[in-house]
């Protein structure tokens, strides 16, 4: 069974569609990853400026 042009432009195609979906949910991920720890340290800061204050 031979292989037509247009069957080997659609595979082609689905491996660049598939290549950019885990391209973008790798940024997603570290980005999502990134934030979370961020968010944690300045929530950890303000919490225990928070406990300061109170201890004053």
């Amino acid at each position: 069974m031979e292989r037509d042009e247009y069957t080997d432009r659609y595979e082609e195609s689905l491996k660049v569609d598939r290549d950019w979906k885990n391209t973008i949910d790798t940024a997603i991920y570290k980005a999502t990853k990134e934030a979370m720890a961020t968010g944690m340290q300045k929530g950890l800061l303000e919490g225990m400026q928070k406990e300061r204050k109170k201890r004053s």
